[in-house]
């Protein structure tokens, strides 16, 4: 509403000489209307017809579904190697994090060692049995044997199974006992090393780690699977609208810089707790990168409809303040779909008519 101030300026004549001047000239007086405006007490809008759109966002945060976190199966461990970084891309096989494991290492080297050379002496010494029992035979074997032949024959056979018996069975239980002890320190060595068992970002790393000592089944070292990374969200109020969505574009900063990039719904079978969304380009995505996705999930287009800020509410419904001859006029209306913007009107008011908008 404007008020129209007016203002009167008058315009005085000038008197010329006074005696002796022959003549008094004098100016006419002319009252000016000046108009002079002053801003609205409140803002207004007219009601007319136009688009409704509501939208809905959610927050999303790009997580893995599928993560290995690694922890040490011992306690007291010296912890000498650190080959990771918070963030860092690593792959299927890869070594993360050791214990000091050298002396093992050199161990093992020198077991398994100790292992080729007792089974190498073990292969000898059955080939010389072996080779005594055929020379045996042969002595025996080359002209027709008698019974008595045949009965030493039995008994010299006897006799070097009997004098091998024991060497192998000493060397048998010394090469069994070298092989336990190296499956032992492999076991070990196992149990310092942290390797990925899945390619994909170190999501978890424990603060200052190198030359600490572990503790055991506490996890240190956590991998999230890229290939199975998705914008996630517990808000599942309007699930069906986004199932449906053939794609759609979230919105996410780093360092300040805004991003976006184009998903799909993902995984829908499984939408019980959680929407799933995956990303369809090959954009690099830092897992917990928190985001936005915006759907329209209703418009009316050609209905009459008023900002949202004109509309207050009561216990008897929605109104509005109608404009009318410089008042302001309380008005119920019916409102149909709420927009993000503007708000459908279906009952109480007119197209041109001029309502009050909120401070």
């Amino acid at each position: 509403m404007k008020r129209k101030i007016f203002a009167v300026i008058l315009a005085a004549g000038m008197l010329c000489a006074l005696t002796g001047c022959g003549q008094q000239q004098e100016e006419s007086t002319q009252p000016v209307l000046v108009e002079e405006e002053e801003e609205a007490a409140y803002p207004t809008t007219t009601v007319e017809y136009g688009e409704v759109v509501k939208n809905v966002t959610v927050r999303l945060s790009y997580t893995s579904t599928e993560t290995q976190d690694l922890s040490f199966p011992v306690d007291g461990g010296l912890i000498s190697r650190v080959e990771v970084r918070m963030g860092e891309y690593v792959s299927a096989g890869q070594l993360l994090v050791a214990l000091d494991v050298e002396d093992l290492e050199e161990t093992i080297e020198e077991l398994s060692f100790q292992i080729e050379y007792q089974e190498l002496q073990l292969a000898q010494t059955e080939e010389m049995k072996a080779f005594e029992l055929a020379s045996a035979e042969r002595l025996y074997t080359y002209t027709y044997m008698t019974q008595q032949d045949k009965e030493e024959l039995a008994e010299q056979k006897e006799s070097i199974n009997k004098r091998y018996q024991t060497t192998l069975e000493d060397m048998n239980d010394q090469l069994t006992l070298l092989k336990k002890r190296l499956e032992q320190y492999r076991q070990e060595l196992e149990d310092g090393q942290l390797f990925a068992d899945i390619t994909g970002e170190i999501t978890y790393l424990e603060n200052s780690l190198e030359d600490t000592y572990s503790k055991k089944d506490r996890v240190v070292v956590t991998v999230s699977n890229l290939d199975a990374c998705y914008f996630i969200t517990e808000d599942l109020e309007y699930a069906d609208y986004f199932k449906e969505a053939e794609s759609l574009t979230v919105s996410y900063r780093v360092s300040g810089a805004e991003y976006t990039c184009e998903v799909v719904p993902a995984l829908t079978d499984s939408w019980e707790k959680q929407m799933y969304f995956k990303p369809v380009g090959d954009e690099i995505i830092a897992s917990k990168t928190n985001g936005t996705i915006t759907l329209e999930v209703e418009r009316k287009d050609n209905v009459l409809c008023i900002p949202g800020d004109a509309i207050h509410e009561s216990d008897n419904g929605p109104f509005v303040y109608l404009e009318k001859d410089g008042l302001l006029e309380m008005r119920y209306v019916t409102v149909g779909l709420w927009g993000d913007d503007m708000v459908e009107i279906t009952d109480g008011l007119e197209q041109g008519e001029i309502v009050a908008l909120k401070k």
